[in-house]
């Protein structure tokens, strides 16, 4: 009898490490695995939260992937969205051709500079959200593919807004062709200012994965109920 009180403590004790598991992020690439020290790139994401298209000011669409990019990694995040004054393309800084290599949080290269990005078709798509899960719903983009504004589509037009789709790598990714009232709520892409590889990387195995921390937890806690128990008898 005190052999299954024992197994029955043990089972409630693996139920709660393993109901750790669902509260662990997803791990998420921020440093592209491909790039060399000192190289300079750019990370765009998908907003695990949703918000209307209410607003005419690109402002509030910045801040809001900026709070939820900064979970991923601090960054001077840009919403790429356009608005009846400024344009997604204008608003991320990617004028003007050239710039650096543009990726997702999977590690996944999406555009190799400015001009791949607005060309038509993306390499990957942008289906990553600051927390490391994938989702294909629709985005908020008020923009076309060249990442000017729609007319009478964009962000606070006061009808209906054009969206993207994190499904597509070719245009569709940022004008799937669907429009939505303003007021609906739906995902947003966001885009980091640009980055760059440190000099000095942190040693892999200083990191633990949250399986590995998950396993040496539920190893402690079993260790610990022997221990309990055998004093107890």
């Amino acid at each position: 009898m005190a052999r299954l009180s024992f197994f029955r403590i043990v089972s409630i004790a693996v139920t709660l490490t393993v109901g750790m598991a669902s509260n662990v992020q997803a791990s998420i690439v921020t440093t592209p695995t491909d790039l060399n020290p000192g190289d300079e790139y750019r990370l765009v994401f998908l907003t695990s939260g949703t918000r209307s298209a209410l607003s005419t000011s690109i402002d509030d669409y910045n801040s809001f992937v900026k709070s939820l990019g900064d979970v991923a990694v601090e960054s001077d995040w840009k919403a790429i969205a356009s608005t009846a004054t400024v344009d997604a393309i204008e608003n991320t800084g990617t004028t003007g051709g050239g710039g650096v290599p543009i990726y997702n949080l999977a590690g996944q290269l999406v555009a190799e500079d400015y001009d791949d990005l607005w060309d038509g078709s993306i390499l990957n798509s942008i289906h990553i959200d600051e927390n490391g899960s994938s989702s294909y719903q629709l985005v908020w983009t008020g923009t076309g593919m060249a990442g000017a504004a729609i007319p009478d589509h964009f962000m606070g037009s006061g009808g209906k807004a054009i969206n993207g789709s994190p499904y597509y790598k070719h245009d569709d990714w940022v004008s799937a062709g669907d429009t939505f009232g303003v007021g609906s709520f739906l995902r947003m892409y966001g885009m980091s200012s640009v980055l760059t590889v440190p000099t000095e990387s942190v040693p892999e195995e200083s990191v633990p994965e949250p399986a590995s921390v998950i396993t040496w937890t539920l190893l402690g806690v079993v260790g610990c109920i022997a221990t309990w128990w055998k004093r107890r008898r």
